[in-house]
């Protein structure tokens, strides 16, 4: 079963990205996940499938939004009848894109965009979009939020982090912090890839080194932010607080995640 294909010229590659300077820890500013979503050299026959969801942790997180703790029998039943099912779904979902082949070098450099996704969600929910852009000439990073509002994080060491929910006031406040951040370090690992430089603690799941697959692939002068929902608000906080974003693009912003003041 596949999902709706690119309309763009371009074949789509697809490959996941790992950074992380201190096992330890995930402050946003040593640490970032997500999904590259990028024009590709022609696919081969036996690229491997890429499913929508690839592990059974996000259909518990996607059901933990509206089942989080449930009281009853009836609810626990209900719950994992539903995880089953969103698994099972989105298990044999197949997005139109070949994973980690090899990044299109005839082209010269690709504009970059960054994109937030929303509450309850994760890297690959917004895949039809970031695939659209993908073919139409545009290098996406789909940023794998670790602040407790993905529906389910991998993280950089293989952990994962299922859904805390936004709170309020002054956690609330701090999520909107932590994700500008997170775009941002996300944007300067795309840099030094670009620069060719090699990143102690950055990877990606391409046989090629980060430092040599996207070489002069990447034009961070032309560099976005885009987000849905809270990736809205985070998108155009990002965009308002850091030059190095070109443009910012808010869908459907949940403004509440801004800082009051």
């Amino acid at each position: 079963m596949l999902l709706a294909r690119p309309t763009g010229r371009f074949s789509v590659g697809v490959q996941d990205l790992k950074y992380s300077t201190n096992p330890s820890s995930i402050a946003a500013d040593t640490h970032v996940v997500g999904r590259l979503f990028y024009p590709c050299k022609a696919p081969s026959r036996l690229a491997a499938p890429l499913t929508w969801i690839r592990h059974y942790k996000y259909a518990q997180g996607y059901v933990s939004w509206g089942l989080r703790n449930p009281s009853g029998l009836k609810e626990k039943l209900l719950k994992q009848t539903a995880q089953n099912l969103i698994y099972a779904l989105g298990s044999v979902r197949l997005l139109p894109c070949s994973y980690n082949a090899a990044a299109e070098d005839r082209q010269g450099k690709f504009p970059v965009i960054i994109f937030s996704h929303g509450a309850a969600s994760m890297r690959n929910t917004y895949s039809i979009i970031c695939s659209e852009f993908a073919s139409r000439g545009f290098v996406v990073a789909a940023v794998e939020h670790a602040d407790g509002t993905a529906c389910c994080a991998q993280l950089a060491d293989g952990g994962w982090l299922l859904l805390q929910g936004l709170g309020t006031g002054a956690a609330l406040e701090a999520k909107c912090g932590y994700r500008v951040q997170e775009c941002v370090t996300m944007a300067r690992a795309l840099q030094a890839m670009d620069a060719g430089v090699a990143v102690p603690g950055l990877s990606l799941s391409g046989p090629a080194q980060p430092a040599a697959a996207f070489r002069s692939r990447l034009d961070m002068s032309r560099l976005a932010v885009m987000g849905h929902s809270c990736g809205g608000a985070t998108a155009a906080a990002a965009a308002a607080q850091h030059g190095e974003f070109k443009a910012g693009v808010a869908l459907d912003p949940w403004w509440p995640l801004l800082p009051s003041g």
